[in-house]
């Protein structure tokens, strides 16, 4: 899987950022996901329905079994490619506000 400089059938670039939402037992399906990813993957925000207090040892976790770089996001955080942002939970919810000036 290669995603570096990749067009779609219609010649346009490939993805620059993928979204990954799981929620009870996501947590080996988003690690079997990413430890497939290569370090050149476009950047990957993550929504994992968990107690704060897990979100960032989940990512922890994640970064030491994967060729991205995975770190809990933190506000106004420039995204990049080859990176996985596990979204920080308030108890009820997951958000990531992404905004175009951000990216890349």
């Amino acid at each position: 899987m290669s995603f570096a400089g990749e067009k779609d059938r219609c010649g346009l670039p490939g993805p620059q950022l993928v979204v990954v939402g799981a929620s009870t037992g996501g947590t080996d399906a988003i690690k079997s996901f990413l430890s497939q990813m290569p370090a050149e993957s476009p950047a990957i925000l993550i929504a994992q329905h968990m107690p704060e207090i897990f979100t960032q040892s989940f990512a922890q976790r994640l970064n030491a079994a994967c060729a991205v770089k995975v770190r809990e996001a933190r506000s106004a955080e420039r995204i990049l490619p080859g990176h996985a942002y596990v979204a920080q939970s308030n108890g009820l919810a997951e958000n990531i506000l992404v905004t175009a000036h951000v990216l890349g």
